[in-house]
């Protein structure tokens, strides 16, 4: 899959949020909307802002199906949340 600019923006904005010492949290996350559609971009649990790459993002299928082969548990609860 080839990395989008989507998702090489979405992974600066955590590793800048990190410099900014605001990455403490119980379910910090943040998403990004495909362009005219209805799926987004999350950050897999467990990485910390500071070390997230583009790679690390999985693509949620309109909160139905999440494309990357990865378990549910991989994802924030918060993200199922919104």
């Amino acid at each position: 899959m080839e990395i989008s600019e989507l998702q090489k923006e979405l992974a600066a904005t955590f590793r800048w949020t990190a410099r900014l010492n605001m990455h403490e949290g119980v379910a910090n996350h943040f998403s990004a909307c495909v362009p005219d559609s209805s799926d987004f971009y999350v950050n897999k649990a467990g990485i910390h802002f500071s070390n997230m790459k583009a790679s690390d993002l999985i693509l949620v299928l309109s909160l139905i199906h999440i494309s990357e082969p990865t378990r549910q548990e991989a994802i924030s609860y918060a993200v199922f949340c919104l």
